[in-house]
């Protein structure tokens, strides 16, 4: 799997002591209401750039949490979900079972999976997609031991996106083509405030990335020939 990135190893948030609520039956209060000059500022992005940035946050959530369940599939779900975000083809949706996703540890992390879920795949959801970034943020806030620092990388990053990703304009529209009406793409590293990106490293990164997965080690990656198998036109693992 990915490596964790340098901004979390050094906010030193993993195995952190657990003092927040955990309801149940009220996971929503976790996330909920939203600041809706966040949510403004966020519907300004491209749809590309709101699934990016609902990963980023979700990794925050889940590394937090490790030292306590070494369950390795809320990460191999994150690495796919990367891959999904350059195209769905790549991964499978991850199936939560309500019955082993509970409690105060693997109930968290869940959700940061549910708000990547409905990010990547909820068709029906996207005039909705600058909701779950929004979503993701408070519901972290809510299980980070301080969120002073997350708050910090997060405004970071927000600025970032905004200067190179912004939502297309109708012009740039094609109605036509899923793909190009996500926004250009976006790699990981646009979420490292130490790493200079610029637009024209996208291509390089995207590569580096698809080029290192392994589908045979993950269960949500789907394998070349399963891509295939559903319609996907171009080399598989290869950035186009």
């Amino acid at each position: 799997m990915q490596q964790k990135p340098s901004y979390i190893e050094s906010a030193r948030i993993e195995g952190a002591h657990i003092r927040f609520v955990w309801d149940e039956w009220n996971v929503r209060a976790t996330y909920e209401p939203v600041d809706e000059a966040l949510v403004e500022r966020l519907m300004k992005l491209s749809k590309r750039a709101n699934c990016a940035f609902t990963i980023a946050i979700a990794e925050w959530i889940v590394y937090r949490f490790q030292p306590f369940d070494r369950d390795p599939e809320p990460l191999q779900y994150l690495e796919a979900a990367w891959a999904a975000n350059v195209d769905l083809a790549y991964a499978d949706e991850m199936d939560i079972v309500d019955e082993e996703w509970g409690g105060p540890v693997r109930g968290p992390m869940s959700m940061a999976i549910s708000f990547v879920v409905d990010a990547l795949f909820a068709e029906e959801a996207d005039p909705n997609a600058p909701f779950n970034p929004a979503w993701a943020a408070r519901f972290a806030r809510h299980v980070l031991p301080d969120a002073v620092i997350f708050d910090q990388w997060f405004d970071q990053c927000l600025l970032r996106l905004e200067q190179l990703f912004p939502m297309q304009t109708e012009e740039e529209l094609d109605w036509f083509d899923r793909l190009k009406n996500g926004g250009q793409l976006v790699p990981r590293e646009v979420f490292d405030p130490g790493f200079d990106f610029k637009h024209e490293m996208t291509g390089f990164l995207i590569n580096q990335f698809l080029s290192q997965l392994r589908p045979g080690s993950n269960p949500f990656l789907r394998s070349a020939d399963e891509m295939r198998q559903i319609g996907f036109d171009r080399t598989p693992y290869i950035a186009s």
